[in-house]
């Protein structure tokens, strides 16, 4: 039933970028060059283009979860939400290994499938897709295989993928290490460099994003980018590489329609967008760095995350002796996330507006690069965005999760 990409994703053209070197001691990541000999539309153009005619509600229309003590309402570790074409919201909890649909009102309907790894079953569901028919796709990181449940809630069936498997994925040295699902099972893939002890002082971290090609198991490669930074720290057992805050890395994002990819690298105010007949236009930025401090709420949450990690190994002490080592950077990415909703606009996540603001800035980009606007959203992740809808989850300072939808006037 599930299948790899079917024509529509044939004309993705092949774009292979050179590696870029990187000092895995450093505390920068050197700028990806993603647009080189691509027609680009700069930053100042967007001042010059028509403003989109949206507006947004800042309240959220529907809670679901946060304080509410009935376990069907209660979220550990959200992954991935879906907003279905009737309203109906679905939801995968990664940590608890649970998916759950909740009605236009916010109101929990059913759980599909339980946790455990038999048909049906889930241990870390990590994304989601609802297709037009109602039907719903489950990816499970853990047991890498897509499950697929009818609009009422029925098992349908499921498909694994092997990671390991060079005849599937042959990108020399690389494997898979998540994906973003299209209707035929993994769309857009991303892939990563295996450590090799022997090697890895002289080998730079590599990510490479790439989409299945038509009726063939193989995949093409999109891009080719330095991965997350890491620096180099002294640790009990001897040298290891730790993710700074905000650390910046590739990132990626593929249209419901499976039409579009847009990815790009954090060290930079860009972007490429490819599309499924191989036409590929760029996106660049004024690159306004917003700072960052040791009191930013994303500092405390990554030195908080960090210590728990680390506790588990040795004494408080010697973990924040570790974390110690590690630089704060003084500015945030160039951006956040990329998004492409359902009418294939780029949403692309700029933090903060200012230093210590909740508040997060959104440039969000029509297709054809026809009109661009500024949005500012509460402060929540972005899982998927609609028609007319905006869903996310947010947590309070007691790290209680709750998914929120906004609406959204288009």
């Amino acid at each position: 039933m599930i299948k790899t990409m079917e024509a529509r994703l044939v004309g993705y053209a092949l774009v292979t970028l050179p590696l870029l070197a990187c000092d895995r001691g450093a505390t920068e990541v050197p700028a990806a060059d993603l647009l080189g000999g691509i027609a680009t539309v700069e930053a100042g153009q967007f001042d010059d283009l028509p403003t989109l005619s949206w507006s947004l509600d800042s309240a959220p229309m529907i809670h679901v979860g946060g304080a509410d003590e009935r376990p069907e309402y209660q979220f550990t570790e959200v992954t991935a939400g879906a907003l279905a074409p009737d309203h109906s919201i679905v939801v995968a909890d990664g940590r608890s290994g649970v998916v759950r649909v909740y009605d236009s009102e916010g109101r929990f309907v059913r759980a599909l499938g339980s946790r455990g790894q038999g048909p049906g079953e889930f241990r870390s569901p990590n994304d989601l897709l609802v297709q037009t028919d109602g039907s719903i796709h489950v990816w499970d990181q853990t047991l890498w295989r897509t499950s697929v449940f009818d609009s009422d809630g029925t098992f349908l069936d499921s498909e694994r993928y092997d990671p390991t498997d060079p005849s599937r994925y042959p990108v020399d040295g690389m494997w898979p290490a998540d994906v973003q699902l299209s209707g035929d099972g993994p769309g857009l893939i991303r892939l990563i460099a295996k450590a090799d002890t022997k090697s890895a002082a002289n080998t730079p971290p590599r990510a490479a994003y790439a989409v299945h090609a038509s009726e063939s198991p193989e995949v093409a490669v999109l891009a080719d980018l330095p991965d997350e930074q890491r620096v180099t720290v002294a640790a009990p057992w001897g040298q290891t590489e730790i993710a700074p805050p905000l650390a910046p890395g590739p990132r990626a994002t593929l249209s419901h329609n499976d039409a579009r990819v847009c990815l790009g690298h954090q060290v930079a105010a860009e972007v490429l967008c490819i599309t499924a007949d191989g036409q590929r236009r760029g996106l660049r930025w004024l690159d306004e760095r917003r700072s960052l401090s040791e009191n930013d709420p994303a500092v405390r949450t990554w030195r908080e995350t960090s210590l728990a990690a680390y506790t588990g190994k040795m004494s408080m002490a010697v973990a924040e002796e570790v974390l110690s080592q590690v630089p704060v950077p003084k500015t945030r990415p160039a951006f956040g996330s990329l998004l492409l909703d359902v009418t294939d606009h780029l949403w692309i996540d700029l933090g903060p507006q200012r230093s210590g603001e909740i508040a997060r800035d959104y440039l969000v980009i029509a297709p054809d690069v026809s009109s661009a606007s500024h949005f500012v959203l509460p402060a929540i992740d972005v899982l998927d965005i609609g028609t007319d809808r905006i869903l996310g989850v947010r947590s309070d300072p007691n790290g209680v999760q709750e998914i929120v939808v906004l609406r959204l006037t288009r």
